[in-house]
């Protein structure tokens, strides 16, 4: 796993959002009511590719994913929320008949995929992708054709709903606070001057890197998070990390270390402040 993650820093990796950024942008403009299929749809491209090596696969890599999503979900099989049931027998329980019926496809395609891939790489008309690296380095790393098809499939199934899922909260903060869209506007242009933005820039633009930690923080997007405050950012977050009712023992540490540090109020170092959002406090960068 290790070994296949390190992959996506590589600079070979880094250009396939751009890739596909264009058609995104072009589908968007033309049915921006459709901007959830569209950006599962980017996302599912992305991965295609980077996992496979091909984007035409996304389609299935949604299709799964959904099903996936659809059985560790806590509203899909009474035993997700009730884990002794799973001691029930065969004919009492449907849900272990669906389960082996969806594990079954999952599984199918997984080896499908490793096998396609390592067809291509035979053929020297592969490019690099997660697969390709697994097939490369199987015997460096000791793990089985099956277990790398998982490795890499997983990583295609999980990534998916995730960052799409991220880009939806985006646009529901956006929509609640449009002086924040502006602002992320400003600053883009001001760093990019006209181009689109990239890794490299992060460090110039702190405005961006704090809507994305309050995006993670404000809406989680693995299926059993729940959502801060029912969904709603109504209370600034200086509230929800110091109220003594909401979260006594934070408060009770704060207040130790800000008796051993009164200058600082925290351990380390001072920082420099990422811009604080209407439902995020300020807080260190790292």
């Amino acid at each position: 796993m290790h070994n296949l993650m390190a992959q996506s820093a590589a600079a070979s990796h880094q250009n396939l959002p751009y890739l596909e950024c264009p058609q995104f942008l072009t589908e968007l403009l033309a049915d921006p009511q459709d901007y959830e299929v569209l950006m599962e749809t980017y996302t599912g491209r992305i991965i295609s590719r980077l996992a496979f090596g091909d984007v035409r696969h996304h389609v299935e890599v949604a299709l799964h994913s959904h099903a996936l999503l659809r059985a560790i979900s806590p509203a899909a099989y009474i035993t997700n929320i009730v884990p002794q049931l799973k001691k029930l027998p065969a004919w009492l329980s449907p849900w272990k008949k669906w389960e082996h019926e969806r594990h079954g496809r999952e599984r199918a395609w997984f080896l499908g995929m490793r096998d396609e891939v390592e067809r291509k790489v035979e053929g020297g008309v592969s490019i690099s992708s997660f697969m390709r690296t697994f097939l490369e380095s199987k015997e460096r790393v000791g793990i089985s054709d099956t277990e790398g098809a998982y490795v890499v499939g997983m990583i295609g199934l999980a990534g998916l709903l995730t960052t799409s899922s991220a880009f939806m909260t985006y646009i529901l903060a956006m929509t609640l606070y449009p002086e924040w869209q502006a602002k992320l506007q400003h600053e883009v242009d001001t760093v990019c001057e006209g181009r689109m933005p990239h890794t490299s820039d992060a460090p110039r633009m702190p405005i961006l890197r704090a809507v994305i930690k309050e995006l993670m923080r404000w809406r989680p997007v693995t299926p059993s998070s729940k959502p801060l405050l029912n969904s709603v950012p109504i209370t600034p977050c200086s509230q929800l990390t110091t109220e003594p009712t909401r979260h006594p023992a934070r408060t009770r540490r704060r207040r130790r270390i800000r008796r051993l540090f009164p200058s600082k109020g925290h351990l380390r170092a001072p920082q420099p402040m990422v811009p604080s959002l209407p439902f995020q406090s300020p807080r260190p960068t790292r």
